[in-house]
């Protein structure tokens, strides 16, 4: 049985084919979010712990806590020339890879689908931001490796995402269409001709360190993290939200205003690309979580274009 995991920076997705279409897995019935893997990794005396479990471990266990190499509080090292994390995990001292930390999220991504199927999941069509270089993706396959899956093919995230959109398109003629991809910790701006079935990648651009942080004191960045992640929940909602922190960094306040504007115009801003030439344009990964996207992306073009949202793309 082949599953389908959206790779992201920040979250992992997975999804199956079942009845003609793609079921996105859930792992609660009460919010969609809970369809998302976060990409962390918390090690303990007993054991380590991915997802949410892990999550909940950024603050009491910061040096034993993987969530992103910027400005993290965990020992990062080099290993014969590539990074690697040293953390204690059941009271020893242990070097993990990164292809060994990607693993383990696969790895959970695996048993999910598993316990949805009620059957063994072998393979993966796996999607990676577009961005991502020859070294990163080989990076992904050795970690499939090590979860035991076998990568059928591996494709960018905004790819992924048109041949979708041109699948439910139907239509023979040639469109441009614009996908924007933008995720926890990355931006990916992709231009792609569909015409009978061919898509063919004209543009990508787009900024990998978009949504990230980098700073030096573990305590103020848990409160920034969660700061800003309870602002884009807002931002699902108005158009504007403030992150206000009091004595945030040596005694000093921090207050900023984060509009919905800034994160589509940097988007469109890297891309590079020409108003006119687009046909259609496809919105994935967060942004489909901010609603007045659309209308903004529609309003930059003149407000003839039309936007499509697709919420998840695994196949």
């Amino acid at each position: 049985m082949t599953s389908g995991i959206d790779l992201g920076t920040s979250y992992a997705t997975i999804g199956v084919w079942q009845d003609d279409a793609v079921t996105i897995i859930r792992r609660g019935a009460c919010l969609p979010v809970d369809s998302s893997i976060p990409g962390c990794i918390a090690f303990t005396p007993t054991g380590h712990l991915v997802g949410d479990t892990a999550k909940k471990q950024i603050k009491i266990n910061p040096h034993n806590t993987v969530y992103g190499f910027t400005g993290s509080p965990f020992n990062v090292i080099d290993q014969d020339g590539t990074p690697a994390v040293k953390v204690d995990h059941k009271g020893e001292s242990r070097i993990y890879t990164v292809e060994e930390l990607v693993a383990m999220v696969l790895s959970k991504a695996k048993i999910i689908a598993e316990a949805h199927l009620r059957r063994k999941v072998s393979g993966a069509v796996i999607t990676v931001p577009s961005l991502w270089n020859s070294l990163q993706s080989s990076m992904v396959k050795d970690a499939a490796t090590i979860a035991r899956l076998n990568v059928l093919p591996m494709i960018s995230a905004p790819t992924c995402a048109a041949l979708q959109f041109g699948l439910a398109l139907q239509e023979e003629a040639e469109r441009n269409v614009l996908v924007c991809d933008l995720g926890g910790a990355h931006c990916d701006v992709s231009l792609l001709a569909i015409e009978a079935g061919v898509y063919e990648v004209k543009a990508v651009a787009g900024d990998t360190d978009l949504g990230g942080m980098d700073l030096c004191d573990t305590f103020s960045m848990c409160r920034l993290r969660e700061g800003y992640e309870a602002a884009m929940s807002s931002l699902s909602a108005v158009s504007e939200t403030t992150i206000e922190l009091v004595s945030f960094f040596g005694g000093i306040d921090y207050r900023t205003t984060i509009t919905r504007t800034k994160f589509i115009e940097s988007v469109l801003r890297d891309s590079h690309i020409d108003k006119g030439s687009t046909h259609n344009i496809v919105l994935v990964g967060g942004s489909m979580r901010i609603p007045k996207i659309r209308k903004l992306v529609q309003d930059f073009f003149g407000g003839n274009r039309v936007c499509h949202i697709i919420r998840f793309f695994c196949f």
